[in-house]
Formats: C-alpha cells, sequence, structure tokens
C-alpha cells in the first residue's frame, strides 16, 4: 500500500503529495458538513476503522508489492468520494506513521494515496455517476454494478496503475509485473467485490441511513 520513496525521482514525489495535498483540501471544501447526520457521521467513522483492520491482513512479496484489501469502494458508497478519500488519506498517514521506514514513508504517501485511493474511489463513483444517469434506478443495478462490480473493478484499476507505474519507470521487469503481479490483482478483485458487495447489500436492508450513496426514495420508489 505504501510505495518506497527510493524507488522514485524526487520530482515525481514532490508533484504527487503537491497533487494529494490539493485534492484533499478539495475534498474538505466540496463535502456538505452541514447536512451529515450523527448516523451517517458514525457509520463513516466505523467502516474506516473496519477498512484500517482490513490493511493489517496483508502478504508482502517484494518492496513496493503488497496485497491487500482495499475498501475504497465500500467507503465511496458509504461516505460519498470527498470522505472517502479523507478516509484514505488518514488511513495511509497512519499506516506510515508506524512503518519501520518512516522517512521513506511519509515522503511517498502522495503517490500512494493517488494510486491506493484516487483512482478506486474516481471508478467507484464514476461508475455510480454512469449507471444512475444511463441505467433504471434499481436495487439489484445498485448492488451488482456499483457494489460488486465496482469494487472489483476498482482494485484492477489499482493494481494495472501500480504495474504500468513500475514498468515505464523499469523499477521490475515486465514480464515479471505481467505473469507473477496482476494475475494476483485479478485473484483479488473477488474478494474486494465479495465482501464489499455483502456488506453494501446487508445495510442498505437493514440500516439504509448509514448509506450515502443509496436512497429508498430513488432505488426503491418508497415515498
Amino acid at each position: 500500500m505504501l510505495l518506497p520513496a527510493e524507488f522514485f525521482s524526487s520530482s515525481l514525489l514532490i508533484g504527487s503529495n503537491l497533487a494529494a495535498m490539493w485534492l484533499l483540501g478539495y475534498a474538505v471544501r466540496h463535502e456538505a458538513w452541514s447536512t451529515l447526520t450523527p448516523v451517517e457521521t458514525r457509520s463513516w467513522l466505523i467502516y474506516t476503522i473496519a477498512v484500517l483492520i482490513s490493511w493489517q491482513w496483508q502478504a508482502s512479496v517484494n518492496p513496493g508489492i503488497s496485497f491487500h484489501l482495499l475498501g475504497a469502494t465500500l467507503l465511496t458508497l458509504i461516505a460519498g468520494p470527498w470522505r472517502a478519500l479523507l478516509s484514505m488519506a488518514a488511513l495511509l498517514i497512519l499506516t506510515a506513521v508506524f512503518s519501520p521506514h518512516l522517512s521513506s514513508a511519509l515522503s511517498s504517501l502522495g503517490l500512494s494515496f493517488l494510486l491506493t485511493a484516487v483512482l478506486p474511489i474516481a471508478t467507484t463513483q464514476g461508475l455510480l455517476q454512469l449507471t444512475q444517469r444511463r441505467l433504471p434506478h434499481n436495487y439489484f443495478i445498485y448492488i451488482f454494478i456499483n457494489a460488486f462490480a465496482a469494487a472489483g473493478l476498482s482494485m484492477l484499476v489499482h493494481g494495472i496503475s501500480q504495474c504500468v507505474l513500475y514498468a515505464l519507470l523499469a523499477i521490475y521487469s515486465g514480464d515479471f509485473l505481467l505473469n507473477s503481479v496482476l494475475p494476483v490483482y485479478f485473484l483479488m478483485a473477488w474478494p474486494e467485490a465479495f465482501i464489499t458487495g455483502l456488506t453494501i447489500s446487508l445495510l442498505v436492508v437493514w440500516s439504509p441511513g448509514t448509506v450515502s450513496s443509496f436512497k429508498d426514495s430513488q432505488y426503491l420508489h418508497k415515498p
């Protein structure tokens, strides 16, 4: 999840850190803080902690390559894209602070944030907006496309972007990335999709007020 700073040039690290700070500032300004209900606030914090816990189960195979659940789609559907970005940033900062390689982790935070948070969240939010515009507002479309499919796709986007970056910078060989790393991301897409889809399915049935992207009046045509 945290990329080794020594893999990258100082200009790339500085640029990505500046981009990350700008995006976080944008998220803070555009989140509708005054309209948040206590239920939405609690669910946002609870599932941010849940994602942090899930990050503790990871497998590292090489420097800069580790596999774990992302949780980006889950946070996006529950809290919206702006709060999801803030959550993912907070989790990355916490992970960096407790990393044995603190200086390296902090230097590459911006780049890690762009790959681990921004791209998956943008994928999820883009797919949500696309289905809301182009497809009927249907409960099953929301669950299977915006939860299951979006979560799996966000994992693939994360993995492919990381492999492309490593290949372009010649950090790892293309053969190694294509044959040994990328297939694992395809496998990881399945548990990401299943856990996200199952969690969202349960929440919209038993506690729809905790999922900001789901409205009974819109998907179930309730008054």
